[in-house]
């Protein structure tokens, strides 16, 4: 019997779910501090590029206003508020890598663990049986 491409579509979705819940809940499982502030860290770095294009446009209209007769300290304080913003969001991304390579290890030595602790239940026989192995 042939699905239906929408079927198919649902099939995939579920799939993708699945896959996406069971990553999620592995990467939970090993490390719940770093896996908390990678989350974080990436909500402050996704919040970047609005808030550098607000700034930016703050400084902008305030560079027009400053021709036209108006203060010129709010285009230094804006201009300088962006740099210490930048500044700010380049540790944040050096600070996520960190986080994220830490997290890599834990991942990579939870795995580890239950690959030994599955392997130590399986009797010596297991190892030498072809048909085991070949699988």
């Amino acid at each position: 019997m042939k699905l239906k491409p929408l079927t198919k579509f649902k099939i995939k979705s579920i799939e993708y779910f699945d896959t996406l819940f069971k990553t999620v809940n592995l990467t939970w499982n090993c490390s719940r501090k770093y896996a908390a502030l990678s989350i974080l860290i990436n909500i402050l770095l996704g919040l970047y590029t609005p808030v550098s294009l607000w700034v930016w446009s703050r400084f902008i209209d305030s560079v027009v206003r400053a021709i036209n007769g108006d203060e010129i300290s709010m285009p230094i304080f804006f201009l300088l508020f962006y740099c210490i913003f930048a500044i700010i969001a380049h540790i944040t991304g050096l600070l996520g890598n960190l986080v994220e390579e830490t997290q890599r290890d834990y991942l990579n030595k939870y795995i580890t663990e239950i690959l030994l602790n599955k392997t130590s239940i399986l009797e010596l026989y297991h190892f030498d049986n072809p048909k085991c192995t070949t699988k």
